[in-house]
C-alpha cells in the first residue's frame, strides 16, 4: 500500500469460516522548511541573518548549532542545517551555506610623490568589480598628471571598498642668486635660494643648509639644491670696495658768478644705483637726480629758490 485510505481484509479457514476487519491508513504531510538560498557576505563586514525553519504546532527543531528554536541568527560563515519533526514523527531537513567573500585588493598608496612630466597610473583592478572614480571614470585604472586627491569605489554583489590616494607632483629645483655684484664694504647681502612646495636639501659653499645665506665678504658663493626629482647649482661672485670717498657739499651759491653755482655729489665710485633728492623746509622735493653727474642750479619750477637750509 502506497497511499492513504481504508483497507478491508477478509480471512478464510479450512472449515469455510471467515472474518473481516478494516484498517485506516492516514498520510501526514512532512513539514515545509523555507530557508534562504545559499548566500555570502564580504569579509570583515558584520551580518546577522535570520534563519526561519517554519512554524508548526508542536514541531521539534534540531539545528546543527545545537539550537532547538524555530529561528536562529546566523552571524558567521558556515553551513547551517536543521531537522524539523512533527508530532506524527514526520521530518524534513534543509540547510544553507553562508560563504565569505574576501575584500578586493587596492594598490593605491595614501601619499604618492611624482616628478613633473611623469604620467602616473592608478590601477585598482579586481576581477568581477565595477569602479567609480571621483573624476567620473568607470575604468579600473586612470592616468594622473596633476596633483590632487583621487578617490575610487569598487563594488560587486557582496563587497564595496572605497580607497583614496593623494598625488603630489614635485619639480626639478631651480634657483637664481642673481648677477655678480659690486658692494660697499660692510654691506650684508642675503642670498635667497628658497624653492617653494618641495622637500629640498640646500648645500651652500660652506656646507650650511639654510634656505638663505648672509654674504659679508668678497668671493664666490654657491648653493646646490637637491630633491628626488633632480638637482640644480647656482653661484654668484661678490666684490666689495670702499664707498666712503663720496663728497657732498654742505652749501653752494647759485648767483651766476661762475663760482660754486651748482650743487652735485662728487665720487669716483661706479654706482649701481643712485638717487639724490633735495627738500625745502616745507618738505617739498625741489630737486631729484638719478646720476651723480646731474647738478642742481638752485631753481624750482623755473624760479630761484630762497636762501636757507635744505634737506638731502
Amino acid at each position: 500500500m502506497d497511499s492513504a485510505g481504508t483497507y478491508t481484509i477478509t480471512i478464510f479457514d479450512v472449515n469455510g469460516c471467515q472474518n473481516s476487519d478494516n484498517v485506516v491508513i492516514r498520510e501526514y504531510p512532512a513539514p515545509t522548511i523555507n530557508l534562504p538560498d545559499d548566500t555570502a557576505f564580504c569579509k570583515n563586514v558584520a551580518f546577522n541573518l535570520n534563519l526561519n525553519a517554519g512554524a508548526g504546532i508542536n514541531y521539534i527543531y534540531n539545528w546543527n548549532t545545537g539550537a532547538t528554536t524555530q529561528n536562529i541568527q546566523a552571524s558567521s560563515p558556515g553551513t547551517y542545517a536543521v531537522t524539523v519533526t512533527t508530532p506524527e514523527f514526520c521530518d524534513s531537513e534543509a540547510k544553507i551555506n553562508i560563504g565569505e567573500v574576501p575584500l578586493p585588493k587596492s594598490q593605491l598608496e595614501n601619499d604618492t610623490l611624482v616628478c613633473s612630466g611623469t604620467l602616473l597610473e592608478l590601477n585598482v583592478y579586481n576581477e568581477g568589480y565595477t569602479y567609480l572614480w571621483n573624476n567620473g571614470s568607470l575604468d579600473s585604472a586612470i592616468l594622473v598628471d596633476t596633483s590632487g586627491l583621487y578617490a575610487v569605489r569598487l563594488r560587486n554583489k557582496y563587497c564595496t571598498l572605497r580607497d583614496t590616494a593623494f598625488v603630489q607632483y614635485d619639480y626639478v629645483p631651480f634657483v637664481n642668486l642673481g648677477p655678480d655684484s659690486i658692494l660697499c664694504q660692510g654691506e650684508v647681502v642675503v642670498l635667497d635660494a628658497f624653492f617653494p612646495n618641495s622637500n629640498i636639501n640646500y648645500i651652500w659653499q660652506d656646507g650650511s643648509n639654510d634656505t638663505t645665506f648672509n654674504a659679508t665678504f668678497a668671493g664666490e658663493y654657491s648653493v646646490l639644491l637637491n630633491n628626488r626629482c633632480g638637482s640644480f647649482l647656482d653661484n654668484i661672485n661678490l666684490f666689495y670696495e670702499d664707498c666712503s670717498n663720496i663728497y657732498m657739499p654742505n652749501s653752494f651759491s647759485p648767483n651766476g658768478d661762475g663760482e660754486n653755482d651748482f650743487y652735485r655729489v662728487f665720487s669716483d665710485q661706479n654706482f649701481t644705483f643712485f638717487e639724490l633728492q633735495i627738500f625745502n623746509r616745507f618738505g617739498e622735493p625741489v630737486f631729484q637726480a638719478s646720476s651723480p653727474d646731474v647738478s642742481w642750479d638752485g631753481t624750482f619750477n623755473g624760479e630761484h629758490s630762497p636762501i636757507g637750509a635744505y634737506t638731502i
